[in-house]
């Protein structure tokens, strides 16, 4: 079964913005009423405000034959073979009319803007009243709520002795004790999508047993810690038990405290570090192990072994003690944002009012398979979404376009995403990757095949030509080091760098730069001072030499 979702992969300069709006003028001369039904949402007023711009511009552009228009023209005559010309242009001004007339109809909007209009709209069964405030300024509100709770406090209360143990922690991390800039930090975690989704199932819980359950989990993880951490502390043992009946120190082995004698002091030291450079290079020669002294068969046989059980406890078990470390020093945390979220949500139902960034999460609990009641409540029919830049949509946010899309696409009505996966790896806004990677997996049953924009129209020639080499090796490394490092397979991060290399149009001339310079740091220089200093060398060569354009050059 096919699927009317199309799916572009497209990479900077690949043309992703004139994709976009050439689909959804398809639609219009399909029928010029159809911007009733579209829904096209992306992730910042900017990049709205130009999608709009995009749309009505080319419509104007269509109808009026325009020379800017010309290349929407021709692949959209290529979609209409039935429709003359003068018919595909007549269309077009009549949807441009339409749509300037009936300009609220128009919905090109953010996100965020959306998923209010739904929230204002679902009121009454959200148990909101109808003049609820959306609050936009989360920090503040934050910051505020966090006041409240401290001037709450009394010297018996649970809090109190939760804040005194935050307070030891930053001590002892030689932090300052002035903590309140640091807990209002911390406390944007509530703010996150994860905590929302488990942090009502949490508060349920720690009301339930008065936070015993935390109490036990902390145990648990202070059993497995000590039993990992014993084990490591075997493995340094033994080692320095070998070197002490062979008569070796320090000074005997490759690069002393550098190498495998430092290596093995950490495992005494119940830590588990990554063996370096010196370690790696020396364990498989005892002649470079311990190059002056004369090192016995059964002797280095032992220290080999126990360099292999230290490696091994590095791939499956370093990641397992640094988590329960990080998750035992932070439990009293969870504790107080458990009492923070909890103050917030008080103080927003005293104020009637309701936080932005907490309504992806709350429609999550609302929207079902019922998406008709959704658009009504709306006042739209949507049978058509268009999501831009979708590489920044987070999980919660998926989730609840998902079922949207899910009952488009169900109807044979065609729906569009267009992202890039290499830009979303930084987690913006809670973005995941991953979701873009697997979308061919979203929707059982039908046949979902992504499109790769391939040519950059953007860029100068020689700048592609190196983004194509130095990023096809670079994901290909990364890969294996990550393989090698962690045990698992890098295929994901492979697979959403196969389409990296892009095409060049034939008659691009040869024009563009790009240099990597290797920059180390000078005797008297700190390495900072050495990259200022080149820098501004070879912004004056480019700019003042040879009159390059300071916008041209990242």
């Amino acid at each position: 079964m096919s699927s009317p979702l199309k799916v572009y992969k497209a990479s900077a300069g690949s043309g992703k913005t004139f994709t976009l709006a050439v689909e959804y003028i398809k639609l219009l001369i399909q029928e010029p009423s159809n911007y009733r039904h579209i829904l096209a949402v992306t992730f910042t007023n900017k990049a709205t405000g130009e999608m709009k711009e995009r749309i009505l511009s080319q419509l104007y552009g269509i109808a009026t034959s325009h020379p800017g228009s010309e290349s929407y023209f021709e692949i959209i005559s290529e979609h209409f073979p039935k429709l003359d010309g003068k018919e595909i242009r007549r269309r077009a001004g009549t949807a441009l009319e339409m749509m300037l007339n009936d300009y609220n109809r128009f919905r090109v909007q953010t996100i965020d803007a959306f998923f209010q209009t739904i929230l204002r709209g679902l009121a009454r069964e959200l148990d909101l009243s109808g003049d609820v405030a959306i609050s936009l300024d989360s920090d503040k509100l934050l910051d505020e709520t966090i006041d409240l709770m401290i001037k709450r406090l009394t010297p018996t209360s649970e809090e109190m002795g939760w804040l005194v143990e935050y307070i030891t922690e930053h001590l002892s991390n030689n932090d300052t004790w002035k903590i309140d800039k640091g807990l209002k930090a911390f406390a944007k975690n509530i703010l996150n999508e994860e905590y929302q989704e488990r942090g009502e199932k949490l508060r349920e819980q720690l009301d339930e047993n008065n936070g015993a359950i935390l109490d036990e989990f902390r145990k648990t993880l202070g059993t497995l810690e000590n039993q990992i951490a014993a084990k490591a502390e075997v493995i340094g043992n033994e080692f320095f038990d070998t070197a002490a009946k062979a008569g070796l120190t320090a000074d005997d082995f490759f690069q002393k405290q550098r190498g495998a004698w430092g290596y093995f002091t950490k495992f005494r030291n119940k830590e588990i570090p990554a063996p370096n450079s010196y370690v790696t290079n020396s364990i498989a020669d005892p002649k470079k192990l311990v190059p002056n002294k004369a090192l016995s068969p059964g002797d280095y046989a032992k220290i080999k072994s126990l360099y292999d059980q230290a490696k091994a406890m590095y791939n499956t078990e370093r990641l397992q003690l640094t988590a329960c470390r990080i998750s035992v020093s932070r439990l009293h945390q969870l504790r107080l944002l458990n009492t923070i979220a909890r103050t917030l949500q008080e103080e927003n139902s005293r104020e009637n009012r309701f936080l932005l960034a907490q309504t992806t999460f709350l429609l999550s609990k609302m929207i079902s398979g019922n998406t008709s009641f959704i658009f009504e409540k709306i006042g739209a029919e949507i049978r058509h979404i268009f999501v831009d830049e979708f590489q920044d949509t987070s999980i919660l946010q998926w989730k609840n376009f998902k079922v949207l899309l899910h009952d488009t696409i169900s109807q044979g009505n065609t729906s569009l995403i267009v992202g890039d996966v290499k830009q979303s790896i930084y987690r913006w806004r809670n973005s995941d990757w991953s979701i873009l990677n697997n979308l061919e997996n979203e929707f059982p049953g039908y046949s979902i095949k992504p499109d790769t924009l391939k040519t950059n129209r953007r860029s100068e020639r020689r700048v592609i030509e190196f983004n194509n080499a130095l990023f096809t090796i670079a994901a290909e490394q990364i890969s294996t080091q990550y393989k090698n490092d962690l045990g698992v397979s890098g295929k994901e991060l492979t697979r959403a760098y196969d389409d990296v290399s892009q095409e060049i149009l034939p008659d691009k001339p040869e024009r563009g730069y790009a240099e990597v310079r290797i920059i180390k740091k000078g005797e008297d220089k700190s390495f900072k001072e050495c990259v200022v200093e080149q820098l501004m060398q070879t912004l004056d060569g480019l700019i003042n030499q040879k009159g390059v354009n300071p916008s041209d050059i990242a």
